[in-house]
């Protein structure tokens, strides 16, 4: 492992991952912050940490009184007023049992600020990444020296990228599931909301991957694992991911949703293959590329192509909704996220869901690696961009 990083040999509860993330805002002020985008249908908050330069820093100081202004030219439509910065969103644990999808996210938050900021340290903080849960650093087999891992980052490109983007990591997309495959059922897939109409008042939960307003598909039993919902939009942690995507001022410019298990590489569509994809020669050269990074880094082969070719078809996907639709979750209109993927992590079915906590940091160290080539594609590709 090329970094101590003891918090992410394990998975962790709720409040676990709740707490590191409060820990990583106060470790690094100026650059990682957490928000509140929802909450789900059991009230527990639906969190992201947003990492960029600059999230701590104080308004600049208003000019004297005029009683004619100069008249301030609007900024570009492409661009935050607030951030001018190009949005980038990661969503782990749509599907509560993908815990690796929920450790892989938080490890990718932590390995970009170390990488540009060096290890948290502040004399009011009693505990950090390698001490939060007392963990001991790994240690490997006897006479045999760790395999040198190549870094994702050097600090110049991690504070490039810091300074390009405001990234947001959804690590727990699905909280209530998340609580209850840890507590009830670890094979649990859906959300937690009850199911009011007849036939389905027994089973509960949403697949909130099926629920989504591009092409949505109602009908089914509601106790089936991939129920989509008898309306899109019909799950409050849908409604809370969607309003933030479609949302201009927070500038989404692409999209990552990562799940397990399969070692692909998505783009859209998902409903059908029988829809042409306007962008489908960037998404491959793109997607080519990213795994191809982290092919580089433990050997891992992983396949790319469209969802309903390399994987499977079904309407109301989260990355057909950002790629194609128009329309916001309130009505109004929404920018197409180009660069849209859902990414299925490791293996490729020994372990299945059930992904053994050893491998939870080189899959981590895997995710950093493409997430960070899908970066700096972009930022190199799209010719509106800024760099701060």
């Amino acid at each position: 492992m090329r970094r101590s990083q003891a918090w992410h040999h394990e998975y962790h509860s709720f409040d676990e991952i709740v707490e590191y993330m409060r820990m990583l805002q106060q470790s690094y002020p100026s650059h990682a912050k957490v928000i509140e985008i929802g909450k789900t249908h059991e009230g527990r908050p639906i969190l992201a940490l947003q990492i960029s330069n600059g999230l701590d820093a104080p308004a600049p100081p208003s000019p004297p009184s005029d009683p004619e202004p100069e008249p301030q030219p609007d900024p570009p439509s492409n661009i935050s007023s607030t951030d001018q910065k190009l949005g980038i969103v990661i969503t782990g644990g749509q599907h509560a049992r993908e815990w690796i999808s929920t450790s892989s996210s938080l490890f990718f938050a932590s390995d970009l600020l170390r990488a540009a900021l060096g290890a948290p340290s502040s004399p009011n903080t009693t505990f950090s990444p390698d001490n939060l849960s007392a963990l001991k650093k790994k240690k490997g087999k006897k006479g045999r020296k760790p395999r040198r891992i190549p870094p994702t980052w050097t600090r110049s490109s991690a504070r490039t990228i810091l300074s390009t983007f405001t990234i947001t990591v959804i690590p727990v997309t699905n909280p209530d599931g998340y609580v209850y495959s840890w507590d009830h059922n670890r094979m649990w897939r859906k959300n937690r909301q009850p199911n009011k109409f007849p036939g389905g008042i027994f089973c509960k939960g949403v697949d909130l991957n099926r629920n989504y307003g591009y092409e949505f598909a109602s009908g089914g039993s509601a106790c089936s694992e991939m129920f989509a919902g008898t309306e899109a939009f019909s799950a409050e942690e849908t409604k809370a991911v969607a309003t933030f995507l479609g949302d201009e001022a927070n500038n989404v410019r692409g999209y990552v949703d990562l799940h397990s298990y399969g070692q692909l590489m998505m783009y859209p569509y998902s409903w059908s293959c029988d829809e042409a994809v306007a962008d489908e020669e960037d998404l491959l050269e793109l997607s080519l590329g990213a795994v191809s990074a982290l092919k580089r880094v433990h050997g891992r082969a992983f396949n790319v192509g469209k969802i309903c070719q390399v994987y499977a078809t079904g309407g109301g996907n989260a990355v057909d909704w950002s790629y194609a639709s128009e329309t916001a979750v309130d009505g109004s209109g929404k920018s197409k996220i180009k660069w849209s993927y859902s990414v299925e992590l490791r293996d490729g079915g020994t372990y299945g869901f059930l992904l053994p906590k050893e491998q939870i940091v080189p899959a981590s160290e895997e995710v950093a690696a493409s997430l960070a080539y899908v970066l700096e594609f972009i930022r190199k590709k799209d010719s509106r961009l800024r760099v701060g």
